[in-house]
């Protein structure tokens, strides 16, 4: 969706060859059991706030090239990503108009 200059962002994006957003998702080591979880649900967060759907966020977390968020699936399997996905997009309702608070 463009925002207020006609300029697209998030999901309507096009891709650039050299364009310096380009998605990467790693793990980082930590000595905390909640860092995979808290990595995750910044992922989704994240996710979201660009506009992807839950569906889309999914597919990230299946996708074996977002390492990070791809060993949380591993680990914890479809029904534990989902549930989180649900409960993130629970405490916020991405809207048609999300793009005007990131402008």
């Amino acid at each position: 969706m463009p925002d207020k200059n006609g300029t697209a962002s998030g999901t309507t994006k096009r891709f650039e060859a050299d364009d310096p957003y380009e998605l990467r998702f790693v793990m980082v080591p930590s000595d905390e059991d909640e860092s995979a979880e808290s990595m995750a649900v910044c992922v989704v967060e994240e996710l979201a706030l660009l506009g992807m759907t839950r569906e889309q966020v999914f597919t990230v977390f299946e996708n074996p090239f977002y390492v990070g968020p791809h060993a949380i699936y591993k680990a914890e399997g479809a029904e534990y990503v989902q549930a989180l996905i649900d409960t993130v997009f629970g405490r916020f309702q991405p809207s048609e108009n999300w793009s005007e608070f990131n402008a």
